[in-house]
This record gives structure tokens, sequence and C-alpha cells, in this order.
């Protein structure tokens, strides 16, 4: 999703998920820990179930949570103070797969630029992910737990106001919003995943309208 927030011209953020993007991006972690059964909900609080992973940041992540049990709000709000080394450490992943190469500046500043073909590319591969779980979800079908994440991915993607990059097409923003609203309530989705969402919109719904002062 961080890939989606770049603006291929600039290779800075898009200024209109500046404010968004901490809070969204807290929400992806915490819905990748929820769908993959690193944590659930027990009542309002998050619970450690599983800390056996070989990604570090998760690790640090799980090791905090373990120590106290907290709400969703609460550990959204935690991971938004960490949002600087969780974007460095996807920055570093991304340079890896060569999506994202680094530069020096004149005053040793690492910058970061845009392969831009491998960052359309991955736009297009997860269209094509969240179009068929859309189609399952509209069928009533049973989603599998990647699927799951995959519309989690979209209803981040709203609360980011990221949508127009990933569906360009009016009519296809329209259909994706009818479906983040029925995912939102639909018995197919996992409901530590709905509570995850709707208090991303919540946080989001506040910092806009600190803006808007």
């Amino acid at each position: 999703m961080q890939l989606l927030s770049i603006n291929p011209q600039t290779n800075k953020p898009y200024v209109r998920t500046i404010s968004y993007f901490p809070a969204v991006l807290s929400g992806a972690l915490l819905g990748d820990l929820l769908v993959n059964q690193y944590v659930q909900l027990n009542g309002k609080k998050v619970v450690v179930i599983n800390q056996q992973t070989d990604k570090s940041l998760l690790k640090d992540i799980l090791v905090a949570m373990s120590e106290q049990e907290k709400t969703i709000k609460f550990w959204m709000q935690n991971l938004q103070k960490r949002s600087k080394d969780i974007e460095a450490t996807i920055k570093h992943t991304f340079v890896q797969s060569g999506i994202l190469t680094t530069k020096t500046s004149l005053f040793n500043k690492e910058k970061y630029e845009l392969n831009e073909k491998k960052r359309t590319d991955y736009v297009l591969k997860i269209k094509a992910e969240i179009k068929f779980s859309l189609s399952k979800l509209e069928r009533e079908e049973q989603l599998q737990p990647e699927e799951q994440e995959q519309l989690l991915l979209l209803g981040l993607i709203d609360s980011a106001k990221l949508l127009p990059i990933l569906f360009p097409n009016n009519n296809e923003i329209k259909e994706a919003k009818k479906q983040i609203k029925k995912l939102k309530s639909s018995s197919l989705i996992n409901k530590e995943i709905q509570s995850a969402i709707n208090t991303i919109d919540t946080l989001n719904s506040s910092a806009g309208a600190f803006m808007m002062r």
C-alpha cells in the first residue's frame, strides 16, 4: 500500500495521504497480525497467541503486545508512533526487490526513486487480487484468509484516500465503495478485521476534522 501512496512524478507521497497514512499503515500491520492469527481479540483487548515469525518488524511488535493487553485503538495509536521506523523497513524491502532505488543527495541524505514499471505491475496485481476477492464477496462465497486480507487492504486504501489510484474509473470507485460498506458488516468477514477497519475510519475521521480547523 505504501507504493500506492507515492506520486511517481515526484517520488513523494501524495499530499492528500500524508495525514491519514500513519493510521492506515498501523491498521495494515494490525490486520496482518489478525488475519495470520498472531493475535486475536478477547473482548475488546488484543491478545497475542503466536509469536513465531521470522519478520523482525512483526516480532518486535508482538513482544510489545505480549507485555500488556490493550484495545485495537490503543495499539493503532501506539504503532503510529513507530510509523517512521515501519516505513523505513518497508522501503528497505522494496529496495531489495528493485521497486525502489536509493540515491545519496548533495547533503548525504538518502533519497528514493520509483521503478515505474514495477510499481505498475504491482498495482495491477493488487487490483486483480482485490477484484477476485470482491467477486467472491458479491456471490457470498466463503473467503480464504488471504482473500480477507485483500479486502482489508481495500478498506485501508479507501481510508488513505488512495482508491482513485487503484481504480481510476469513477464507476469502479462507486462499486468498490459499495463493496467496502458491505464488507464492514458481512458475516463472511472476520469480526476482528471489521473492527480494525472501523477503528481506522474513526481515527482518520478525527485526523480529517483536525485538518479542517
